[in-house]
């Protein structure tokens, strides 16, 4: 609650979500939910001071949006959402609606008839899908939308028709308005009423005033010559008081309602003027002839002139010189004449006598002074001191830098020149040579690394190494061929990809994974299948995360120097390179912080204009940052922590700023460089809300073919191949189609595959079942000759076993077996 005096009492007003009591000094809390003054698409659950928004069951919370979980296919919801819930499509009616006839159809709710509803003071609209709430004339709406409250129409004019001459008094609903005293009227409209014309009661001027009439009133004035109040006026004695107009050489004299003038002996004029006699000018002064005379007031003066002394009738010569009246210099003599004296300068010096000047012999060139020494004249003669940086009655140079007398930096070289010396840095510094710093190069981008090397900042350089994957000088870096040089860490069953700092691993056909290892991919064909991605060596191993910044201005107070527009002078480095020190020390001590970008140097005194980044997770809101950093600017300017060399004075020094397009750029701008994303994947920068800012990896446009690509950031880019009635997608990348053809076709194959074979076992069991039938066992034959297998007596013997039959027959019928034709039974015995 908040507390607001004013004269003679004082009103309580409320925070948000709160209304003020009907007793004027309590906040009850408001229910949006119940009032609908929530903003809420389906759930609202009231709170103290405000309320929460939720989804029902069936649906997902969607940024601010409820969505549901499942669409529906057959329920068509009027002024509903769809939504399903245990297989059952439903609809569930948009605030301020409900079901009537049937469920799909959800019709307005009139709030203003129900008296649960309706939450209005006086008037109630109804809309769709809630209502809104109005005052009668008089009243207005309160910020809760639906309390009225009266309109003060007094405390604003174009609130009211009262003339600017009534009072206006306000009431409940309305006002009235009534003429102030010394008007007549309806109160809307008021004319001055004129007592001096008309008269009043309390008109009553007195005989020797004059009553003037004003809007509002009217007043009395004495008439001249009287004094009072205009309703008592007594005659005023002009001669006792300042209000006569009788000249000063005048003598007054009073009458009834004036007075007269008349001039004073010795004076001319009607006594309000008059004129002295001048005795000077008409010759009747007795002043002596060297003497001058004065007039005065009614008469005149006589004064010697100068060199003479007496009372003005009687004058004599004065001495001065011997009086010590004269005003000859203390460097010249003094000589007596009639009325007056001669001075004249004394040997030495120069002049009127009255100003005597020494001779200045350094300005004339009379001087004996050597060239590098310093002519200074003196009282009748001159000095010749040696300049800075030589010595002796003969003023030599003195060798500063080999007496060891100079201030270079340790890190300067003195050379010594002609009455003073000169300090330069080291390579490798910058400064004035008494004061050198280390040029961090890496910094300022003034290092001749590669662009694939870190550069390190050294006393007085700086180093450069080649970054993982590349190989060389620093100052030139070549990419390291992994997959030339066998240090890949792909799978034998993978091809290997060089890239500039790193390579990637792909499977090769018939096998999947991410590349450093691959499996044999088995014949069944899936749906859906998910693609897995090669693996990039250089993939990013977390999610980058986004940062903030927060730009300010510093200001200096210095003179702007025209090196501080070239970001490359050793000035700007030296003062920007300070300026960032000291910042970060302020911004350190604030949760989140990573870097200080300063951006320029721009005139009014010296302001810097730079950005503080932060990670976003990490980080307070930027007017606290900024709330944050004046204090710890303050105490670093109190404790001296903060450079004073830098000259900011106070913490009012920094302030907030808006950065323009050039400047957001140069702080944004190298956010992709260090983001590898790898084969399929490339670096964007997003701004999740303004101030923020992410580099993160996306997929490449038409990696995944006809599938969706969605960029993983520990594995790269995954293809989700799609599932279209009629086709099948297949591949790493969603490359192979098959149609319904296709998987005909593949289908009858195998069918009629499967039919051979059977046709061929079919083929063989008939064989063997004739064969079976036939046999007969003829033991007492004679034995049989087979050309490749004889005994010793060159007689056949039994087969691995078989009584010996007559095979002159059947012999094919037991060397085919399954398919083996006769023509190749001796190969096979």
């Amino acid at each position: 609650m908040n507390c607001s005096n004013t004269d003679g009492s004082y009103t309580c007003s409320c925070e948000d979500g709160y209304r003020l009591a009907v007793d004027g000094f309590k906040c009850d809390d408001i229910d949006e939910c119940a009032e609908q003054l929530d903003d809420c698409e389906q759930a609202c659950t009231n709170t103290d001071g405000g309320f929460n928004c939720s989804c029902v069951p069936g649906f997902i919370q969607v940024g601010d949006s409820c969505e549901a979980s499942v669409n529906c296919t057959r329920t068509v919801c009027t002024n509903a959402d769809c939504f399903v819930e245990n297989g059952i499509e439903s609809c569930l009616c948009f605030s301020g609606y409900n079901f009537t006839y049937n469920a799909t159809v959800c019709t307005d709710i009139n709030e203003c008839s129900s008296d649960t509803l309706n939450a209005c003071d006086q008037l109630c609209n109804n809309t769709n899908g809630g209502y809104t709430c109005g005052c009668d004339s008089g009243y207005m709406i309160g910020t809760d939308g639906r309390a009225c409250t009266d309109i003060d129409e007094c405390s604003e004019s174009s609130l009211n028709d009262c003339d600017p001459n009534a009072f206006c008094n306000n009431n409940q609903g309305g006002y009235t308005c009534s003429c102030r005293q010394g008007y007549i009227g309806n109160g809307t409209s008021c004319e001055d009423y004129d007592e001096c014309t008309f008269g009043s009661r309390i008109e009553n001027c007195s005989a020797n005033a004059q009553c003037f009439n004003f809007n509002g009133g009217f007043n009395c004035t004495c008439r001249d010559g009287y004094t009072g109040d205009g309703f008592f006026c007594a005659d005023v004695d002009e001669c006792t008081g300042d209000s006569s107009h009788c000249h000063e050489q005048a003598v007054c004299t009073n009458v009834l309602g004036s007075f007269e003038c008349t001039c004073k002996d010795g004076y001319n004029g009607t006594g309000t003027a008059c004129e002295d006699i001048d005795e000077c000018e008409d010759g009747i002064s007795q002043c002596d002839e060297n003497a001058t005379c004065t007039n005065t007031a009614g008469s005149y003066t006589c004064t010697c002139d100068d060199g003479y002394i007496g009372t003005g009738r009687t004058c004599t010569d004065v001495d001065e010189c011997l009086s010590g009246q004269n005003n000859c210099h203390e460097q010249a003599s003094c000589l007596n004449t009639e009325g007056s004296y001669v001075c004249s300068c004394n040997t030495g010096f120069t002049g009127i006598g009255t100003s005597c000047e020494d001779e200045d012999e350094c300005k004339k060139g009379t001087d004996t002074c050597t060239e590098n020494s310093v002519c200074t004249n003196t009282v009748g003669s001159f000095t010749c001191p040696c300049k800075p940086g030589y010595f002796g009655s003969n003023c030599v140079d003195v060798h500063e830098c080999e007496d060891g007398i100079d201030n270079c930096h340790d890190h300067a070289d003195c050379t010594n020149t002609p009455g003073s010396y000169s300090c330069t840095c080291h390579s490798g510094y910058f400064g004035d040579g008494t004061v050198c710093t280390d040029i961090d190069e890496c910094e300022n981008g003034t290092t001749q690394c590669d662009g694939n090397a870190t550069c390190t900042n050294t006393v007085g350089s700086y180093t450069c190494t080649c970054n993982t994957g590349y190989t060389g000088t620093g100052r030139t870096c070549t990419d390291v061929d992994e997959c030339a040089t066998q240090s890949a860490n792909c799978d034998d069953n993978a091809n290997c990809t060089n890239t500039p700092g790193s390579y990637s691993c792909m499977c090769n056909s018939g096998y999947t994974g991410n590349g450093t290892v691959c499996t044999a991919v088995t014949t069944e064909i899936t749906r859906t299948p998910t693609t897995p991605k090669p693996t990039s060596m250089a993939v990013t191993p977390e999610p980058p995360k986004p940062r903030k910044f927060v730009p300010a201005q510093i200001t200096m107070e210095r003179d702007f120097r025209d090196e501080y527009t070239d970001r490359t002078s050793a000035v700007y480095m030296k003062l920007s390179s300070q300026l960032k020190t000291s910042l970060s020390a302020i911004y350190a001590r604030i949760p989140g912080f990573i870097e200080i970008i300063i951006l320029q140097l721009v005139e009014g005194s010296v302001k810097a204009r730079y950005a503080a980044v932060f990670a976003v997770e990490e980080s307070q809101p930027d007017s606290i940052i900024q709330d944050m950093a004046r204090t710890n600017l303050q105490q670093a300017i109190t404790s001296g922590r903060f450079d004073p060399a830098l000259q900011v004075t106070s913490s009012n020094s920094l302030q907030p700023i808006v950065l323009t397009e050039e400047e957001l750029e140069q702080v944004v701008g190298g956010f992709c460089q260090d983001v590898q994303c790898g084969e399929g994947g490339v670096c964007s920068r997003n701004e999740p809300y303004p101030g923020a800012v992410i580099a993160e990896c996306q997929c490449q446009e038409n990696f995944c073919n006809t599938g969706t690509c969605e960029y993983n950031v520990q594995e790269g880019p995954k293809c989700t191949c799609p599932a279209v009635e009629g086709s099948w997608y297949g591949g790493e990348r969603c490359q192979i189609r098959l149609t319904q053809a296709d998987v005909i076709g593949i289908a009858a194959g195998c069918l009629c595959a499967l039919l051979v074979v059977a046709l061929l076992v079919a083929v063989c069991m008939a064989k063997r079942s004739r064969h079976s039938a036939k046999m007969n066992y003829r033991i007492s034959s004679p034995p049989v000759t087979l050309p490749n297998y004889y005994t010793a007596s060159e007689s056949w013997q039994p087969f691995r076993g078989l009584p010996v039959t007559d095979l002159s027959e059947d012999q094919d019928d037991y060397l085919f077996t399954c398919g083996i034709p006769g023509n190749q039974r001796r190969s096979f015995l």
